[in-house]
Order: C-alpha cells, then sequence, then structure tokens
C-alpha cells in the first residue's frame, strides 16, 4: 500500500448535505417545455418517428427552442409495451424543464415488438439528436452535447435502454424504469453497464416484479449502481394514465411520479451534466432519508476514514490518513475532495488499479478564529472519474498545544515569543491561532490566560 501525500478536502457533513437538498428537483425547472414530432433514419435507410421534448421560450408543440442552456446532455427514452410515446409526457417535459433534450422513440408500439430493433432505434435516437445538433440551419443546430449523452425507459424500454447502453459507447448513464427483461436478455447486457446506472422500481409492480427483473439487472451491473425501491410504487404508477391491463397500489400516481422526476433529474444533472452539487442526493447514504424509498449503493468506491478523533490544533496542519479503495472491475481515477469554508482545498487524483486501496496523508487545516466546537463530525468523500462517491466522517476534536509553533518542542521561549508575536497580527505559517482558546474572540485576555495554563500543563 503506497500513502501518496497531498491536502485532503473534506468537508461539513451538514454543509455537504445542504449543497444537494435546496432545490425540490421533483418540481419544473427554469425553462419552459416544447415538444415536436420528428422522423428519425436507421442505418439501412428505413425511418420511424420519434418525440423530441426540449427547452422552449414557450410551452407547446413546436415551440421556439431557448437556447439559452445549449449545449445540453442529450436522452433518449424508450416506452413501455403498448404504451404510447405520450403516456410519459410530463416525465420528458419535465427533465426538458431542466434542460434537458430528450427524444423517444414511436417505434415497436404493437403487439409483437423486436426488443432488438428496439434498442437500436433507441441508440439511432441519439445519432439523430448529435447529427441535428451539428448540422447548420437545424432546429436543433448546437442544441445537444454529444459527450454528455444517457438512456432511460420504462418496462420493455426500459430493458432494451441497457441492450442500447451496452452496445453503445457514447452512453455516459443510464436510468431504467421498472425494466423488463428482454429477448436478448437485458440481465445480460447489464453485465456491459460501466458507466454510471440508476434502477427505479415499486414494490408493488405486479406487472414488471423486481425479484425477476430489476434485481437481477442490478445484481449484475458491473459499473457504479443504485437501486431505488419505492415503497407501495406501482408498473403503471410510471405513466401519466392507466391503460388496459394495468396494476395500482396504495401510493397514488402523482406521488409516485414526484418521486421518479426527483430521482430522475439528480441523476441526470450528477452524471450527464456534472453538477456537483447533485452528488450528495445521488450517492450519500445520509441523503437517502425519503421513508418511501429503499436505496441500495454501490459506487465501486470504499473510503475509510480514522477510527479514533483527529485533535487538531487551529491554525496549524495536522496530518490525517485516509484509506480509499477501487472495488470495480477497471482501474479508474479518482479524488478525496470535498468542500467547506474553514477546510483547505488542495484535490490531487489518484490512479487505483481494479481491487487496489491506498492510504492517503492528507493535512487537515482549520484556520484561525471559527470557533470550532469541542468535537464535531468531518465528513470527506471520493470521487472517481465518472463521478460516483462514496462518503464516510470521522470526528474531530479541538486542541490547545503549548508547541505553538510547532516545531516538534513544548512550552519553550520560542513558542511564548510566537504567540505574542501572532497576538500582534504576525502568526507564522506553522503556527497555531491567537484564538488560543477557540472560543471564536482572537487575542483577547481569556487566550492569553488559556496559554499559560497549557504552558504550565493545565488544559485549555
Amino acid at each position: 500500500m503506497t500513502s501518496p501525500a497531498f491536502i485532503l478536502v473534506v468537508l461539513l457533513v451538514a454543509l455537504c448535505a445542504g449543497s444537494g437538498a435546496a432545490q425540490d428537483l421533483s418540481l419544473p425547472g427554469p425553462y419552459a417545455g416544447g415538444w415536436r414530432s420528428v422522423t428519425v433514419s436507421r442505418p439501412d435507410a428505413t425511418t420511424f418517428t420519434a418525440r423530441v421534448y426540449y427547452p422552449a421560450v414557450a410551452p407547446g408543440q413546436n415551440a421556439v427552442r431557448d437556447e439559452a442552456p445549449s449545449p445540453s446532455p442529450g436522452v433518449s427514452f424508450g416506452h413501455g409495451f403498448f404504451t404510447p410515446v405520450t403516456s410519459y409526457q410530463s416525465t420528458l417535459l419535465h427533465l426538458a424543464t431542466h434542460g434537458y433534450i430528450v427524444i423517444a422513440s414511436e417505434s415497436e408500439g404493437g403487439l409483437f415488438p423486436s426488443h432488438a430493433r428496439f434498442a437500436a432505434d433507441i441508440s439511432a435516437c441519439l445519432t439523430f439528436l448529435t447529427q441535428q445538433s451539428g448540422m447548420l440551419g437545424s432546429w436543433l443546430e448546437g442544441a445537444v452535447d454529444p459527450g454528455r449523452l444517457g438512456v432511460s425507459g420504462h418496462s420493455m424500454g426500459g430493458g432494451a435502454c441497457m441492450l442500447a447502453a451496452a452496445g453503445d459507447g457514447r452512453v455516459k448513464g443510464v436510468v431504467p424504469l421498472a425494466p423488463a427483461d428482454t429477448n436478448p436478455s437485458a440481465v445480460s447486457a447489464a453485465g456491459a453497464l460501466i458507466m454510471p446506472t440508476t434502477i427505479i422500481v415499486g414494490t408493488q409492480d405486479t406487472i414488471v416484479p423486481t425479484a425477476s427483473h430489476g434485481q437481477p439487472m442490478f445484481n449484475a451491473l458491473p459499473g457504479a449502481r443504485r437501486l431505488l425501491s419505492i415503497t407501495g410504487g406501482f408498473h403503471c404508477g410510471f405513466i401519466d394514465a392507466n391503460s388496459f391491463g394495468c396494476d395500482s397500489a396504495g401510493m397514488t400516481r402523482a406521488e409516485q411520479l414526484a418521486i421518479v422526476r426527483a430521482a430522475l433529474t439528480a441523476f441526470c444533472d450528477l452524471h450527464l451534466r456534472g453538477d456537483q452539487s447533485r452528488a450528495a442526493l445521488v450517492w450519500d447514504p445520509a441523503m437517502q432519508s425519503d421513508a418511501r424509498v429503499t436505496v441500495t449503493l454501490d459506487p465501486n468506491l470504499t473510503i475509510q476514514p480514522p477510527d479514533s478523533p483527529v485533535a487538531v490544533v487551529p491554525g496549524r496542519g495536522q496530518p490525517v490518513t485516509v484509506v480509499v479503495g477501487n472495488t470495480g472491475p477497471s482501474g479508474t481515477q479518482v479524488s478525496v475532495l470535498g468542500g467547506s469554508a474553514w477546510i483547505a482545498i488542495t484535490p490531487d487524483p489518484i490512479v487505483l488499479a481494479a481491487g487496489a486501496s491506498v492510504g492517503v496523508d492528507a493535512v487537515l487545516r482549520v484556520p484561525a478564529g471559527i470557533g470550532l466546537p469541542t468535537s464535531v463530525n468531518i465528513g470527506v468523500s471520493v470521487r472517481s472519474v465518472d463521478n460516483a462517491r462514496a462518503y464516510a466522517s470521522f470526528a474531530v476534536r479541538a486542541e490547545c498545544s503549548s508547541d505553538f509553533n510547532g516545531d516538534g518542542d513544548f512550552g519553550t521561549d520560542q513558542d511564548i515569543e510566537a504567540f505574542f508575536t501572532c497576538l500582534a497580527g504576525a502568526c507564522c505559517g506553522t503556527c497555531g491561532d491567537a484564538d488560543f482558546n477557540n472560543d471564536g474572540d482572537t487575542g483577547t485576555d481569556q487566550d492569553i490566560e488559556a496559554f499559560f495554563r497549557v504552558l504550565s500543563g493545565a488544559a485549555c
């Protein structure tokens, strides 16, 4: 085990939690939602129709596209068996209001669909978006970022979107909704999905039971994976209205759709748009607090912080070691990171082979005058190159030290001189803090009294 040295970026757990929780992602985004019908060409020159949902200057069919969020991530969506694309209108428009370009194939809508052909059409829809985005004069000119593409779908379309992702290296994220196994098998295809994937299911789905569909797919995924199980959720709770043969459950459709929209938006914001403010919502176990949802997380990462509380002297760097590991099937680049107003931030990426772990020698630095409580919990996270995260926390307690200048000798004349120099406003780089007793007031008589108490061997 090696120990690369760099400044560990740590964050206060409360701050981390708040960064992704301020906005209710089940609500529409800042844009109006427009949609229009298009014709998509296959490689064999045959065609099919699809609907494109997009940010618009006003809501409605054929509305003028709002160019403000361009280039946007693109998402290709697959409908369920014998279920029209219009049944997903509210969810697809929701993504459009959050700045996404969403395309939903209307092919394979009959009684005898080809799952393989449907998967190919889901992929062809991504090609349509990128080609139109790069075409001068197209209504989609400049609209789509070809490096930020994802797929989603419901039931048959959920399984087919996994087939599509397994054969399309452009896909950066997969979000199947109550996915059904397909022919060829979506369970087998799941074994090839190395990109982050979130499977969303309902516990009362009587049409595509999770135990025989979504769960085996989740188990087969080698990449960073999540399984969101909505308590009381049902199969037709993913569509806007019941059709023939639909099931039902205790949860209302409106409630289920709100949960799905929030989860879908958070995942796409992080893994397609790269919005790090959503990371905790997606990957932090502490943020999976909705009693209506059970979440199983496997980011392919681990992080082990110190087991015992870490004593820190305000104003001085304190060595800390955490162990980060890559449990995934392939090598990845990771960074230990976070953010807080009072923690020094200097990230340094690490390359980890599959199955490898590394001890990271870090420095926790608490600046002057923050009034650190006697003990707080500090959160740390490790992020892979595909934005999956693992989270952990450890305890930190404030400490007063008579080795004020940090030279390893305690209570010397040099420490006394450094302390009074610091009181005068000229603290050395390795010195402690002029707020010696850590009460938030700097350079007071109480700080001087506390310093001399520590010099005499008493507690701060």
